[in-house]
């Protein structure tokens, strides 16, 4: 019985230096985590986050041919930005198909691609430097007076844009916000 115990002993401890100088090194493990790891980095630059009304999700940001933006996700989700104004919304839980918003200063109208929704007046642009960035706000009167606003960073980038969308629903603290992530 003595002679199990010691060689199992020394088994033991052959196997327990085996196994901590044992380490595992795979060139294929560490190149697949990078890329994993890139594949998510890469994105970065294109998310977004959209909120409206309590609704929130992430959305990606894509430059069309004509120069506009669109914030969209896989679940429909789908923002138009001209650069200054939201022009289209999809999707969001709306009920209207789309709400297609036209004008910029002066008359603004929203309508749901076939029938007028509301018309708003809006002031022109004006800037507002900070510290960090640049904000851009446009005071709009519907049924009740709203601010539009698009924070720009240091860069010369959009980071946030908040703009009410014409939805009585929205006035005046439930703006479409976008928000770069």
């Amino acid at each position: 019985m003595r002679l199990i115990r010691v060689v199992s002993t020394v088994l033991l401890l052959s196997l327990s230096g085996l196994l901590t100088s044992c380490t595992v090194n795979s060139t294929q493990l560490s190149t697949l985590q990078n890329t994993l790891t890139a594949s998510d980095d890469a994105l970065e630059p294109y998310r977004w986050r959209l909120s409206r009304a309590g609704y929130v999700a992430e959305v990606f940001a894509v430059t069309t041919d004509d120069g506009k933006t669109v914030f969209a996700n896989e679940v429909d989700d789908w923002v138009a930005f001209d650069g200054w104004m939201i022009t289209v919304v999809k999707g969001l839980g709306l009920t209207t198909g789309e709400l297609v918003i036209k004008g910029a200063v002066g008359e603004r109208w929203f309508s749901d691609g076939n029938w007028p929704l509301n018309k708003h007046y809006c002031d022109p642009w004006r800037a507002s430097p900070e510290l960090q960035s640049t904000i851009y706000a446009q005071d709009c009167t519907g049924d009740q007076s709203y601010t539009n606003l698009i924070t720009v960073d240091r860069q010369g980038m959009i980071v946030k844009i908040q703009q009410n969308i014409g939805l009585e629903d929205t006035f005046s603290n439930n703006p479409l916000v976008l928000e770069k992530r």
